[in-house]
């Protein structure tokens, strides 16, 4: 006896379903993201790889078919394949975001940056065969906002510790959010006593001498002031005597993007010694030539 079986819709369901891993691999081949499909452990064998990851980690298609750790050696002392492990023993999903991995290209270690996630991948009775590993390499952001913190870092080493007394004030009510050390040594006044303070608060004395005009003459007009000898009755070391000092002093508006004033620096010079010296020699001259 000769038994046939009708399996036409069995291969046609295969057919369509082999058709449709290809056209998702396809789609994943042209992806700007990395794509890995890593099949058993420990073997974690590379059985589909994009293009995206060829570019990213240095390789060719070549790596294909090989274990992970074959192809990238350097990894073996680095924290993937413990987490790699964890996934196919757990079966939860792993991600991170701006992890670094050295990988060697052209014989050199290359410290690169990711953002991945890797999903298990099940059999039929919920066993774990393998590792799907999609990333971002995010290597040039990452390397940019390094250099920008590294700038900012420098930016504040400098403004920390220029010779001029600076303060950055926030307006419209002109409180202290940045102020120098050499602001502080000038004031007699700690970050502490200045930041989060408005500037009158502090220095209430300088009410009707036309200096909290200045500040609210800057805000409407948006024009840096200079005064190369600025005079003032301040108490300038915080110890409740009012002293005439003279200062060379300057503002600038600090403006954003679309030209609006934020904030404003004030950059100031103690210039009261070499004033009142020089008005020593004016008036030892003036009473010269009066005797004359």
């Amino acid at each position: 006896a000769v038994l046939f079986r009708n399996i036409t819709e069995r291969k046609q369901a295969q057919e369509k379903l082999k058709e449709s891993e290809k056209q998702f691999k396809n789609v994943l081949q042209l992806s700007p993201n990395i794509f890995v499909i890593l099949e058993g452990f420990p073997e974690m064998i590379i059985t589909f790889a994009n293009e995206s990851l060829f570019k990213s980690w240095g390789r060719t298609a070549a790596i294909i078919g090989k274990p992970l750790l074959e192809v990238l050696p350097e990894l073996k002392d680095q924290p993937f394949p413990k987490l790699l492990q964890q996934v196919f023993e757990t079966g939860e999903i792993y991600n991170s975001s701006e992890e670094k991995a050295v990988i060697i290209k052209n014989g050199m270690p290359v410290a690169t940056y990711f953002n991945y996630v890797y999903q298990p991948i099940f059999n039929d009775t919920h066993k774990v065969t393998g590792v799907i590993i999609m990333a971002t390499d995010i290597t040039e952001q990452v390397l940019s906002k390094n250099k920008i913190e590294e700038s900012k870092k420098q930016l504040q080493n400098i403004f920390s510790n220029a010779p001029a007394a600076i303060a950055v004030y926030e307006v419209p009510e002109f409180k202290y959010i940045l102020a120098n050390q050499a602001y502080e040594k000038l004031t007699n006044r700690t970050a502490a006593d200045l930041l989060g303070k408005n500037f009158r608060d502090v220095f209430p004395e300088l009410l009707g001498t036309g200096t909290f005009e200045l500040f609210d003459n800057i805000l409407k007009n948006g024009e840096s002031f200079t005064a190369p000898e600025y005079a003032a009755k301040v108490d300038i070391k915080n110890d409740g005597v009012l002293k005439q000092c003279y200062f060379n002093f300057s503002m600038e508006p600090l403006k954003n993007d679309s030209g609006e004033i934020y904030a404003v620096m004030a950059m100031t010079y103690d210039i009261t010694e070499q004033v009142v010296a020089r008005k020593k020699i004016e008036e030892s001259e003036q009473r010269f030539r009066s005797l004359v």
